[in-house]
């Protein structure tokens, strides 16, 4: 009898070993690659990804030949190219970059005047091979500086922001049209969701601190719905602080952070309303996602601090843990393809007065 017992706990433990064998086979350890970028460049805003392969950075310029110039990948950001972009020989810069497909992209961004070379005209630009190459649509496209958002719906709906409002085009950037006009401080939209053609949600806010005494000085944030594709956008009543990432699972369930003492909302309702599921994040998001209810991502940094951390959450928001720290690295965007292919565009501070462009690529 005592022998049956034996033969049967070991049977037991061999099942369970072979259980903990399979999960640990079967989960991917996570890896953040830090590659350097070559210092022969700088002015790098923003990183946009149409695939796990194929990217490019924005606002990269040429330190040795004095110019604006363009800047793709095609192996997932482990090396990068500079094809010839005539246009780019009287453009001051691109601003930001979105895409309808994985082959044609939109961006905004700045051309030379032609009344006056000195001063920059803001510009609207199409891709039809990944940003390979670039085609000027239309000049002096919404009337400021430059757009802060920048989403395509498809070819010709596109929907951007600006220091006056939201603006739409319906014909792939050959006109526009304003369909929200700022009226508030919380109104400066700068981050923008779009669940399917139809519903979006877009939010932004006015942010200022005192750094010396640690203290909110101004933090004002909003949300506002579309359900027709951009043409017109409702106010949520939700007061917020300023927001600094949106993501919304379906029409119903989303996300937002926010910051200064930065916190977690969701909502089950498409946002009629919220509920705080974190008031202390540990980092100020520059992205969140939820690849799940559950299961979600932080990347961002330490409050006045220049001190890079990306925390996960298995529990939808309440709790997370750290998966990667870089102290002296300042996140500027981030591009999420899927929960296994992440690109981070960061900067470096080697001393006080020199920095150097760094990628940190999940995959």
């Amino acid at each position: 009898m005592r022998i049956l017992i034996y033969v049967q706990l070991f049977i037991i433990l061999l099942f369970v070993n072979g259980c903990k064998k399979n999960i640990d086979e079967s989960t991917p350890k996570t890896k953040w690659k830090v590659l350097p970028f070559s210092e022969n460049y700088s002015g790098f805003s923003k990183i946009f990804f149409v695939d796990s392969l194929n990217g490019c950075l924005i606002g990269v310029y040429d330190n040795l030949n004095f110019k604006n110039i363009n800047c793709i990948t095609s192996d997932g950001g482990r090396t990068w190219n500079f094809p010839p972009l005539e246009i780019l020989n009287s453009v001051a810069g691109f601003r930001n970059v979105c895409k309808t497909t994985n082959d044609i992209l939109f961006a905004s961004g700045f051309t030379k005047s032609k009344e006056d070379p000195l001063k920059s005209v803001n510009s609207f630009f199409k891709s039809y091979n990944k940003g390979l190459s670039w085609n000027a649509v239309k000049e002096n496209y919404i009337p400021t500086d430059g757009s802060f958002v920048l989403y395509a719906l498809d070819e010709s709906n596109i929907v951007a922001t600006s220091g006056y409002g939201i603006h739409k085009t319906e014909d792939g950037g050959i006109s526009w049209n304003i369909t929200f006009s700022y009226k508030d401080a919380d109104e400066a939209f700068d981050k923008i969701y779009f669940v399917n053609l139809k519903v979006g949600f877009i939010g932004g806010g006015f942010y200022e601190d005192d750094s010396n005494l640690g203290l909110s000085v101004f933090n004002y944030g909003s949300i506002a719905k579309t359900v027709d594709g951009g043409k017109t956008w409702e106010k949520l009543g939700t007061k917020f602080k300023k927001i600094s990432s949106i993501y919304f699972l379906n029409e119903l369930t989303g996300f937002v952070s926010t910051m200064f003492k930065p916190q977690l909302l969701k909502t089950i309702d498409g946002g009629k309303s919220w509920n705080e599921i974190n008031s202390d994040l540990p980092i100020t998001p520059v992205k969140t996602v939820f690849f799940t209810e559950n299961k979600g991502i932080i990347i961002g940094n330490q409050e006045n601090t220049n001190n890079c951390r990306i925390y996960t959450t298995v529990d939808g928001g309440k709790t997370w843990n750290n998966e990667f720290s870089s102290d002296n690295v300042i996140i500027n965007d981030v591009s999420v393809v899927d929960e296994k292919h992440i690109y981070i565009l960061a900067v470096q501070m080697q001393t006080k007065t020199s920095k150097q462009t760094t990628l940190l690529i999940r995959n």
